[in-house]
């Protein structure tokens, strides 16, 4: 059982470390189109609720190249990570759920961060 979901190569995020915050301390030294969008997610343990209430880790991973049109393309895109990362009934072999997802995105002409968040 893994905490890692289907596919996907994540970073942990080492304690006291916030990918986001990094991120947005980072924003002034853009150039160009900028940094790849940034997906961070927050996974539980299934098992026991003690245990979910101490340990929560954070894992990140960068993404180029899909959809970000519309909020919904984008909550689209975590609801497939929440799906790979559960499984499918008798195939459901994750100990890890993912309890919420933030998706970072740079808009070029705006120079800002756009987030969206599911949870």
């Amino acid at each position: 059982m893994s905490e890692a979901t289907s596919g996907l190569q994540e970073i942990i995020e080492v304690p006291g470390v916030n990918s986001l915050e990094a991120r947005a301390s980072a924003m002034p030294t853009y150039l160009g189109l900028g940094p790849p969008d940034l997906c961070r997610l927050t996974k539980i343990p299934k098992s026991s609720r003690k245990s979910a209430e101490k340990r929560r880790p954070s894992y990140f991973h960068y993404v180029v190249g899909i959809d970000v049109g519309s909020a919904s393309a984008i909550s689209g895109y975590i609801s497939n990570l929440i799906s790979r990362q559960e499984g499918v009934g008798f195939l459901a072999s994750s100990a890890f759920k993912i309890e919420s997802g933030v998706y970072c995105s740079w808009d070029v002409f705006h120079q800002c961060d756009v987030r969206v968040e599911v949870g």
